[in-house]
């Protein structure tokens, strides 16, 4: 190569191409237990299998007049923050690499929800949690009370008959969770069947007024009691900001008819016998 002429130009047409945004956080199964109790109370326990890049926060928005009692990340306290738009924010941690892909990790949060009282005929709907990141996979096991009847399922879920089991990641691997015993237990003072007492309402009072006194400390663990009547729904891919929600009709008059049917059963059986004891007397 050899230098000729001075002074020389070279022209080059830089041109630079806009970005586009991609994923740096998803999560692979979003696993939600309900249990709704006659007095109205709705009680949610959601678990979201994590796999992230660099995202700092998962934000979600719990529905309407919900108050968050616990938040865990990889088995975890957390303490969970609030931003200017009312968005709850969950701290992440960074996915393990694994090969060519990103390792999970679950965060869970519990809270509870008010809904209607439940009368002898009527209509529920439940609203689940809205996130910032896409869901792959939905599951959703709800716990109603056993005396009634349950029919007309609407919503954008979808009714599964499959048992869905609580998940765990154990080595990047999303499995079915075992029971813990250390875990606190709600199932005396939210159960779901006709037997709740009055008794434990001051402590859902007093827990829900305590929850200004408690910010900024580590939560406890908490499961949802799985007692009641059990319904499994699903649903696959659920994008940023969705909503997925469940409305239901339901009636205890079947349960009270077949109640006072046993009873009217029962009641003749007796007339028959009392009058075949008299007859042989004589």
């Amino acid at each position: 190569m050899k230098y000729l002429n001075h002074p020389f130009e070279i022209a080059i047409d830089v041109t630079r191409h806009e970005e586009i945004p991609v994923l740096i956080a998803a999560v692979d199964v979003a696993d939600y237990v309900s249990l709704y109790t006659e007095e109205g109370k709705v009680l949610t326990k959601a678990t979201y299998q994590v796999r992230n890049n660099v995202k700092q926060y998962l934000r979600f928005n719990l529905p309407e007049g919900s108050t968050l009692w616990s938040a865990f990340v990889s088995g975890q306290p957390v303490k969970p923050a609030r931003d200017k738009n009312g968005s709850i924010l969950i701290p992440l941690q960074k996915s393990q690499r694994q090969g060519e892909s990103l390792t999970q990790f679950p965060v869970e949060v519990v809270y509870l929800d008010q809904g209607s009282k439940m009368k002898l005929l009527g209509q529920l709907k439940i609203n689940l949690p809205r996130t910032d990141v896409p869901v792959s996979e939905l599951r959703w096991t709800a716990y109603f009370p056993n005396d009634y009847t349950y029919f007309k399922f609407g919503g954008n879920v979808k009714k599964s008959e499959v048992r869905f089991g609580p998940l765990e990641v154990v080595g990047g691997v999303a499995r079915e969770a075992k029971k813990v015993g250390d875990r606190v237990q709600l199932g005396e003072q939210f159960a779901s069947t006709s037997q709740y007492s009055s008794q434990y309402e001051p402590y859902y009072n007093d827990a829900v007024q305590q929850a200004d006194a408690a910010k900024g400390k580590l939560p406890i663990k908490i499961d949802v009691p799985e007692q009641g009547r059990s319904l499994q729904f699903s649903k696959l891919l659920v994008t940023e900001g969705e909503s997925p929600w469940l409305s239901l009709y339901y009636s205890s008059i079947p349960n009270k008819l077949s109640v006072l049917l046993r009873l009217l059963v029962a009641a003749a059986l007796i007339v028959v016998l009392v009058r075949i004891l008299r007859k042989n007397k004589k």
